[in-house]
């Protein structure tokens, strides 16, 4: 796969109101025409009384598996329309249906052109859009008392796994970037001190987020890493909490004691810590630390 090949990640609706009109937009990853036509019936079926439901689709890496349709509204204002924003984004393995529920005011044929290019376009600017790329994929086995030391090192990387097998010993299967496998590899070795075994098995293709943007879930809270530096302001027993045990870099300011400035790169998680973060200035008055940014 020379090109950079970028698809929708999962289903996202959005909506919008025009001239009364209700213009309700789907996208999601489609990599066959039979995966797209499944998701375009699902949408029919839940909008069973809307007036229109067009559509496009771009069913394959190389994008030459296109097709789209107006749904009775007048030739070339809606599904063409659709077909050109999925080209602009440079989208492919990707599905977009646009319901309309017909409010009683007519738009005319730039009109209808424009509203379904924009409910389009505002739905795909929100959806989670991934890089497919080439990938190794790698079985790493461990001993059951081993398994939870190596899982939590594959989920600390940026890589996907797959599958995870019990049987006599644990067996993870992982996507890993081709550039990124020797490092990876290493990284493993020297995490489990030579206890996991590993094994490719082959190549695969698999979405992944921007670089910067990478996501991971843990239970039922995500995890974004911010690439900003941020002013993180704490006291000392909290510092750990928000820095993650990196050792504290900073300076005291004001004459309270306990009071610290440290400029670090950090995960932002929701309700963790006490600690007050900004990005830009900082105010000092009574002790107390205010800002407009948010708190960890």
């Amino acid at each position: 796969m020379d090109k950079i090949v970028r698809t929708v990640f999962g289903r996202h609706e959005s909506e919008k109101v025009i001239e009364r009109s209700r213009f309700i937009a789907y996208s999601d990853h489609a990599e066959s025409e039979e995966e797209a036509r499944r998701f375009l019936a699902e949408i029919r079926k839940a909008h069973s009384l809307a007036t229109h439901c067009c559509y496009a689709f771009i069913a394959d890496k190389a994008g030459n598996l296109q097709r789209f349709s107006d749904d009775g509204e007048p030739q070339g204002t809606a599904g063409m329309p659709i077909l050109e924003v999925l080209k602009n984004k440079g989208l492919s393995e990707t599905a977009v249906a646009v319901v309309r529920y017909f409010g009683g005011i007519k738009l005319g044929a730039g009109g209808l052109v424009r509203a379904y290019s924009s409910s389009a376009a505002e739905n795909l600017s929100g959806a989670d859009v991934r890089r497919l790329e080439m990938c190794e994929e790698w079985e790493i086995r461990a001993a059951y008392t081993d398994a939870d030391a190596v899982k939590k090192f594959i989920s600390s990387q940026p890589c996907p796994l797959l599958s995870c097998d019990y049987a006599e010993k644990v067996t993870f299967l992982v996507a890993v970037r081709k550039a990124e496998a020797g490092g990876f590899l290493s990284a493993l070795v020297d995490f489990a001190r030579g206890r996991a075994e590993t094994e490719k098995r082959g190549n695969t293709t698999c979405p992944f987020p921007k670089k910067g943007d990478f996501l991971q879930k843990k239970g039922d809270r995500r995890r974004k890493k911010e690439n900003f530096s941020v002013k993180v302001l704490t006291n000392a027993e909290n510092c750990d909490k928000i820095m993650y045990g990196r050792s504290p870099r900073g300076r005291r300011f004001g004459g309270d004691g306990g009071d610290f400035i440290y400029g670090v790169s950090v995960f932002i998680i929701g309700g963790r810590g006490r600690a007050i973060w900004e990005k830009k200035s900082i105010s000092h008055t009574n002790s107390r630390w205010r800002n407009s940014a948010g708190t960890g």
